[in-house]
């Protein structure tokens, strides 16, 4: 089974595909910052996940991976998931290193804003809405 799981804030969704079994997990887990997307790639790897830590700051992931082991275990990529480019390259690159197909991702990456929602203009919540809706 393959599982999609997004995270919005205090809400969790998540869906399982059947596709075909692996006897390899791997989790990529966009949006792998320093609070839930590593409490998430902590949690893949007690369970004896793989984990792919995306986000947009390389340097960032490849220090988070290096807290978690071995670089078999846990590797960080650069994604901006507004550049339809780097999804497609990160995918890629994850395919390749660890040679396995993703069976899970955890889709926390999120825009937001730091001020009262009336002063947002129309833009700012279409930009916010499409990068935590659809990337």
């Amino acid at each position: 089974a393959h599982h999609i799981i997004m995270y919005f804030g205090n809400i969790i969704a998540a869906a399982s595909i059947s596709i075909m079994p692996n006897t390899q997990r791997l989790a990529a887990i966009v949006g792998a910052g320093p609070g839930n997307g590593a409490a998430f790639a902590r949690k893949f790897l007690a369970e004896g996940y793989k984990v792919a830590l995306l986000s947009r700051k390389l340097d960032a992931m490849t220090d988070l991976a290096a807290t978690m082991g071995s670089t078999e275990l846990a590797k960080g990529y650069a994604c901006d998931v507004t550049q339809d480019e780097d999804v497609n390259t990160a995918m890629a690159s994850i395919q390749k290193d660890f040679g396995v197909p993703i069976t899970t991702v955890i889709y926390n990456a999120g825009s937001g804003g730091f001020k009262p929602m009336e002063q947002w203009t129309p833009a700012e919540v279409t930009n916010a809405a499409n990068i935590n809706a659809a990337g």
